[in-house]
């Protein structure tokens, strides 16, 4: 009777873990990424960017199959590059209101950003790697000029 029970228990128990694997479902990560960052218009804007981003990369890496995870990642890469996109058209020239370092700085930074002027190192990453840090460091740079642009007084982080 033992025996039965404990091959009984082995059977079943071991089946109910498999079937819950099989239904549980992956985050759409840029979704879940837009969800999180609309809520970073505060005063640690930068600082909940920040956590947003890593949290997504980071679910890619940890709550999906290593067969997934690099598609989960190149999804939000392209998430990433139509964000950037979508934020650097709508940047202006020039921002009205700015005073003192903000305005000696906005045009600089966008000068740089539109000129694609930033150079990381990527001698220790690999080819894959560093265009994920690229893509990271364009929307950082988009979404902090996005803040600074948003005049009267530019950033609403003081």
């Amino acid at each position: 009777m033992k025996r039965l029970l404990t091959l009984f228990v082995l059977t079943f128990g071991a089946t109910a873990p498999l079937a819950a694997e099989e239904t549980i479902e992956t985050l759409d990560v840029p979704t879940w990424f837009d969800g999180c960052t609309a809520l970073s218009g505060t005063l640690i804007a930068n600082e909940m960017d920040t956590r947003c981003m890593s949290s997504a990369y980071d679910y890619c890496e940890l709550g999906h199959p290593p067969v997934e995870r690099r598609v989960c990642i190149e999804k939000l890469n392209a998430h990433l590059l139509a964000k950037t996109k979508e934020i650097a058209e709508g940047l202006p020239d020039q921002v009205a209101g700015l005073s003192g370092f903000k305005k000696w700085s906005y045009p600089r930074r966008l000068e740089e950003f539109r000129n694609d002027e930033f150079d990381p190192d990527c001698s220790q990453m690999t080819e894959f790697m560093c265009e994920t840090f690229n893509i990271v460091v364009r929307w950082s740079a988009a979404r902090d000029l996005e803040r600074l642009s948003d005049a009267p007084g530019g950033l609403k982080e003081e």
